[in-house]
């Protein structure tokens, strides 16, 4: 898989940025990379996608924290969009 919208698509499908609420809920950000990490592995993403995710883990701090999880995926998917 190499094509940069359907990664973005997946990731946006995953954490319901779309929709009323991610299926994750508000989570912390240990569990939010490490489940970005497991939809990025369980849908092929390139290695160079993985270490991007890896290498710039969400912080709580730059990013809302309660927001239903979908900003959750805003964030992965503004990411890879800055990859291109």
């Amino acid at each position: 898989m190499s094509n940069v919208e359907e990664i973005i698509n997946i990731i946006e499908k995953s954490w319901g940025v779309n929709s009323v609420g991610c299926p994750f809920g508000s989570c912390a950000e240990e569990f939010a990379n490490d489940q970005m990490i497991k939809i990025a592995r369980k849908n092929n993403f390139p290695a160079d996608v993985i270490e991007v995710i890896k290498a710039n883990p969400i912080k709580y701090g730059e990013y809302k924290k309660f927001d239903n999880g979908v900003g959750i995926g805003r964030y992965y998917a503004n990411l890879i969009r800055e990859m291109k």
